[in-house]
């Protein structure tokens, strides 16, 4: 039987870089973020509930319908002002009755300084909620979470 999951081991960690860009906009590369709050879960069909009768699985696990991905960081607060600045990016108003959608790559690499790696592309990121804002003994924090439609992963 073959093994898997035997590669490399990536560590966010080891310098990866985290970019967003916000559609018609350019490319903003998201620096501070706090240590292991980098996370997402993956846009999937969701599972619907097994066909059971009488205690008895009539039939596979069936897929349902397309879901959303979610996509979380955190960053320190820094004192930047301005549209490029993170929390402003978060609470940009609609222009259109549709959230701002934003493309999010992050670049993973080998081991700290390589140059090659494993890229994550998020595709039609949107808020999913207002960003949060919250003091700290060592920094404050400005909390971001994203819906997505897509995501990729490929080497460079």
């Amino acid at each position: 039987m073959p093994d898997i999951n035997t590669g490399k081991i990536t560590r966010f960690e080891d310098g990866s870089s985290f970019t967003i860009t916000p559609a018609g906009g350019s490319a903003l590369v998201l620096k501070n973020i706090v240590g292991g709050t980098f996370g997402f879960t993956p846009a999937v069909r969701e599972t619907l509930d097994p066909d059971i009768d009488r205690g008895e699985l009539l039939d596979d696990i069936r897929e349902g319908d397309e879901q959303v991905g979610t996509l979380d960081v955190d960053i320190k607060a820094t004192a930047d002002q301005g549209s490029s600045e993170f929390f402003e990016l978060l609470k940009a108003a609609s222009a259109d009755g549709y959230v701002p959608n934003m493309d999010i790559v992050v670049d993973v690499p080998d081991f700290t300084g390589a140059a090659t790696g494993v890229r994550w592309t998020f595709t039609k990121a949107a808020r999913r909620e207002a960003p949060s804002f919250t003091s700290g003994e060592h920094h404050d924090t400005i909390i971001g979470r994203w819906l997505f439609t897509s995501d990729t992963k490929a080497a460079y």
